[in-house]
C-alpha cells in the first residue's frame, strides 16, 4: 500500500514540474530528494527534510504539497492532513489530492473520513483512475468488508490499461485472492495468483506465498510445501522467510529473525509478524505475548486479525478473544 504514496506523489510532481518560476524548480528539487530517500528507505535526511517543512514559507500550494509529503514520509500524518487539506483549498480540482487526504485519515484510523476523500476522488474522475478503486478496495478491506473489496479490486483489475495503472495491477490481485479466501471462494482464491512463473516482481513471488498458505490452510501439503520452498529460493524479505519456514516446519530457520532482532528498533510491524510466526509454530505463550504487545501500540486493524491464514492457530483460543475484546474495548485515548 505503500506503494500508492509513491504513485500519488510522481503525479503531484508532475504538476509541479510543468511549472516554469524558479521557486517551483526548487521545490521541484526537493521532492525528487524525498522521493529518493522513500524509495531507499533513506531515513539520514529526516531532520533536513523535517527543518524545509517547518519554515515559514510562502503559502502557496506548491508548499502546502510539499510539506504534506514530507510530513507524511515522516509518519506526521496530523500535519500532513492539514497541509493536504490546504492544498486542495488551493488547487481542489486535483483529484490525486483527495487520494492523499484520504492515506492520512486511514493511518490516523479514521475510516468514515477516508470513504468519503475516495469517493470524492471517485465522483470527479470515476474511469480513468483504477488507482482510486484500488484504494478504496484497501479500505474495504481493512475494515473487514470483503465482499465489497473484492469489488472493488475486480474494478480496478478492469479499468487497468496503461503503465501507471499496471503498477497496482499485481496488489489488486492479491489482495483479491485474499478477500476471496475470507468469503470461502477458495479455488477463485488461487485462480486470482496465477502470476507468471517467471515473474521476479515483488508480487509475483508474493502470489507464490499465498497459495502455499491458501493450500496449507486446506491441508494440501504437497502442493503448499512446494510453493514455500519456491517463494525462499526468490524472496529476499528476512520475515516471509521466517514465516515459510515456519509452515515448512524449520523452527530454527524462523526463529532466526527474532533472535537476530534488534529490541531498540522494533515497531508494530514486527510485533505482528511475531505473533504470525509464532503463531504458525504452535508457539501460543509467545503468540500471545507478541499479539497483546502489537495491541497496546493502539493497532486498530482487528478485522485483519480475526482473519489473517497465520495466526489461525491461535484464533480460536479463549486468550485470543479476551485480548481481542480488552483492546477494542479499552481503546487509548
Amino acid at each position: 500500500m505503500r506503494s500508492i504514496f509513491n504513485f500519488l506523489c510522481l503525479l503531484l510532481l508532475l504538476f509541479i514540474s510543468n511549472s516554469s518560476n524558479a521557486q517551483t524548480k526548487k521545490y521541484y528539487k526537493i521532492h525528487q530528494k524525498l522521493s529518493k530517500a522513500s524509495r531507499d528507505n533513506d531515513t539520514s535526511k529526516n531532520n533536513y527534510f523535517l527543518d524545509i517543512a517547518n519554515k515559514k514559507n510562502k503559502k502557496d500550494w506548491n508548499d502546502y504539497t510539499l510539506k504534506y509529503t514530507i510530513y507524511f514520509q515522516l509518519k506526521k500524518y496530523d500535519l500532513a492532513l492539514l497541509n493536504i487539506s490546504k492544498a486542495i483549498e488551493e488547487r481542489p480540482s486535483i483529484y490525486t489530492q483527495y487520494m492523499n487526504k484520504a492515506n492520512c485519515y486511514r493511518l490516523l484510523y479514521d475510516y468514515d473520513n477516508a470513504f468519503k476523500q475516495i469517493n470524492i476522488a471517485l465522483a470527479m474522475d470515476s474511469l480513468s483512475v483504477p488507482v482510486a478503486y484500488n484504494a478504496r478496495g484497501n479500505l474495504y478491506f481493512e475494515t473487514g468488508k470483503y465482499k465489497e473489496a473484492l469489488a472493488d479490486y475486480t474494478k480496478s483489475i478492469q479499468l487497468s490499461h496503461n503503465y501507471y495503472d499496471d503498477i497496482f495491477l499485481p496488489s489488486a490481485k492479491i489482495y483479491k485472492s485474499k478477500c476471496n479466501y475470507f468469503l470461502g471462494n477458495f479455488d477463485e482464491a488461487i485462480n486470482d495468483l496465477d502470476f507468471n512463473e517467471n515473474d521476479s516482481s515483488y508480487y509475483g513471488k508474493y502470489a507464490t506465498f499465498e497459495k502455499g498458505k491458501i493450500y496449507f490452510t486446506q491441508n494440501k501439503l504437497e502442493l503448499a510445501n512446494a510453493s514455500f520452498h519456491a517463494f525462499i529460493g526468490k524472496s529476499r524479505n528476512s520475515f516471509d522467510i521466517a514465516l515459510a519456514n515456519a509452515y515448512l516446519g524449520d523452527k530454527e530457520k524462523a526463529l532466526c529473525v527474532i533472535t537476530k532482532f534488534n529490541p531498540k528498533k522494533i515497531n508494530s510491524s514486527d510485533y505482528l509478524h511475531f505473533t504470525q510466526i509464532y503463531s504458525v509454530l504452535h508457539d501460543t505463550e509467545n503468540a500471545f505475548k507478541y499479539l497483546e504487545l502489537l495491541l497496546q501500540t493502539n493497532y486498530q486493524r482487528y478485522a485483519y486479525l480475526y482473519t489473517d491464514y497465520d495466526l489461525v492457530n491461535i484464533r480460536s483460543l479463549p486468550k485470543f478473544t479476551e485480548l481481542m475484546q480488552k483492546y477494542q474495548t479499552n481503546k487509548p485515548n
